[in-house]
């Protein structure tokens, strides 16, 4: 990504999503004290100014990060692969 408040080009490192045992909360964060469903975080790096993720995230213009909130909705066939997998996922 590029251009807005950022001064350099940041590229893609990961995605991860951020989601709850109930379907009324499980985002990190909040807009008017509400919570969403779940959440999805794109995290991206300083590639014009570190040479890695590793280094970049050390700085505080190392990174830049999208949050974009999730809502349920109605069931997706594209999508329901990903969600079939989903309880196979372990935190680490």
């Amino acid at each position: 990504i590029v251009g807005g408040p950022l001064e350099n080009q940041y590229r893609l490192k990961q995605f991860h999503f951020h989601w709850g045992a109930i379907n009324d909360w499980g985002s990190e964060h909040t807009v008017d004290s509400k919570f969403y469903p779940a959440e999805l975080h794109l995290v991206h790096w300083n590639a014009v100014e570190y040479p890695s993720f590793e280094e970049a995230v050390m700085e505080g213009n190392g990174l830049a990060v999208i949050g974009v909130f999730l809502k349920l909705g109605a069931r997706h066939e594209g999508l329901q692969t990903l969600v079939d997998a989903l309880p196979a996922v372990r935190h680490k």
